[in-house]
């Protein structure tokens, strides 16, 4: 997208990196819901190949939408190769030339999505500041993955334990 190389770092944890796939949006079932069937049939559905495929109809291809079916993001990366579906990119005040995918872009975003190993946990503002303090370190090569891993976990332990 931007005429270069794109480097990927996974997170780290005890058991070295893994890629975390994040979002902000989520879906759940309250504990409390007297329609819980209901609810898993509704989450069904939103994750079915045929919800995800004509959600990307009607979004016409937004290049921010990345379906959770793997049928219909296989389909979807397929579609992106040849001929790009829009002219330009804008990445908030950034706009870049779009270019289409090549065979190697799509199998590395496949590699990368099919790699991701876990989620991170909805959690409070606290949290979040330790883990962007900690990743800021580990991604400027001041401290490795091992490091950063018992450092998160030495923090948030603290932090936990000093809430009571």
């Amino acid at each position: 997208m931007f005429g270069g190389d794109f480097v990927f770092k996974g997170v780290p944890s005890l058991s070295g990196c893994g890629n975390t796939f994040g979002s902000a949006y989520g879906l759940a079932i309250s504990v409390k819901s007297e329609h819980v069937n209901g609810a898993w049939e509704f989450l069904r559905l939103v994750l079915s190949e045929g919800w995800q495929r004509r959600v990307l109809n009607d979004i016409n291809y937004r290049t921010d939408y990345i379906p959770t079916n793997r049928i219909v993001l296989d389909e979807r990366l397929v579609a992106s190769m040849g001929e790009s579906q829009h002219p330009y990119i804008f990445l908030g005040d950034i706009v870049t030339e779009a270019r289409s995918l090549t065979q190697e872009d799509t199998d590395k975003i496949r590699a990368l999505v099919y790699s991701v190993s876990s989620v991170p946990p909805q959690s409070d503002d606290a949290f979040i500041y330790i883990y962007m303090e900690v990743m800021s370190d580990f991604f400027s090569g001041t401290i490795t993955a091992q490091n950063a891993a018992h450092i998160l976990q030495d923090r948030v332990s603290i932090y936990v334990s000093e809430q009571g």
